[in-house]
């Protein structure tokens, strides 16, 4: 899910939401998600089902080389799979697809925010759809928006984080919705909300792998709240954790995936 400086990285953002993930403990339940991968230089993307080495369970191309991927459940329907975007800096445009699979952008195709700012998507209103929004990191401002449309920010724009740090996004309670966090790449260090407000990290300040790492969200328990993970880019490990806050060590391990390439998350099959 992310990048850790913005001319070193810039294709290194992945903000890995689904509105399935919020059916809360001792709900329904909800899919468990697990990795995947996005090679810049070509726009391929590849997924794995299970989190543990393997071969893809999908493999194919999507928008121009070079992009940002974004994951999402943007059509909100009753499959719970995460699909796939891509965020294209230049002309600040948001290409959404309701599928895995090579097409056209479906899901939406727009500008949203200004110029120089980080994607990051997620459920912002709870409805259990994720629509976009921006990350000004000028002012470490998040601009969120409740439809895949370009326009005026619906929520009212809020800082938080310090300064040098990229977003994420999850399900940290199990209600309501998606909140923001951001993580510093430098110290290897969490920060996370409950709300889409300014205010202190009340969903947990912790640190947690290696520094220098891409941050990556995801249910990885099926206990219907988001938790956090990272990737080492250098080696291609994974580092996911159960819990939030984080506990000391990874309760999942394992490399996964070319390398170079950038880190995802989602439920990619619908199941549990």
């Amino acid at each position: 899910m992310l990048k850790l400086t913005l001319a070193g990285f810039a294709t290194s953002i992945i903000l890995v939401v689904a509105g399935e993930s919020s059916a809360g403990p001792g709900g329904p339940s909800v899919p468990t998600d697990s990795v995947g991968a996005y090679v810049a230089a070509n726009g391929q993307f590849l997924m794995r089902n299970t989190n543990d080495t393997g071969i893809a369970d999908l493999k194919f191309p999507f928008g121009p080389s070079n992009a940002t991927p974004l994951i999402g459940d943007w059509d909100g329907d009753a499959s719970g799979i995460s699909t796939i975007g891509v965020y294209l800096a230049a002309s600040r445009e948001f290409l959404l697809r309701n599928s895995n699979s090579v097409g056209n952008s479906d899901a939406g195709r727009f500008a949203y925010g200004p110029s120089g700012a980080m994607p990051v998507v997620g459920d912002w209103d709870g409805n259990g759809t994720t629509t976009v929004g921006v990350y000004r990191t000028d002012t470490q401002e998040f601009l969120l928006r409740n439809s895949n449309t370009a326009g005026n920010h619906d929520v009212p724009r809020f800082a938080f984080g310090p300064s040098g740090a990229v977003p994420i996004s999850g399900d940290w309670d199990g209600v309501n919705g998606d909140s923001i966090g951001v993580y510093d790449a430098t110290a290897g260090e969490f920060f996370l909300r409950n709300s889409n407000d300014a205010g202190n990290s009340d969903a947990g300040r912790f640190k947690f792998g290696p520094t220098a790492s891409i941050p990556i969200v995801g249910d990885w328990d099926d206990d219907g709240m988001d938790e956090i993970g990272v990737y080492n880019p250098g080696t291609g490990q994974y580092y996911l954790d159960n819990m939030i806050p984080a506990s000391g060590s990874a309760d999942t391990k394992f490399p996964w995936g070319p390398i170079p390439a950038t880190a995802l998350a989602g439920n990619w099959d619908g199941l549990p």
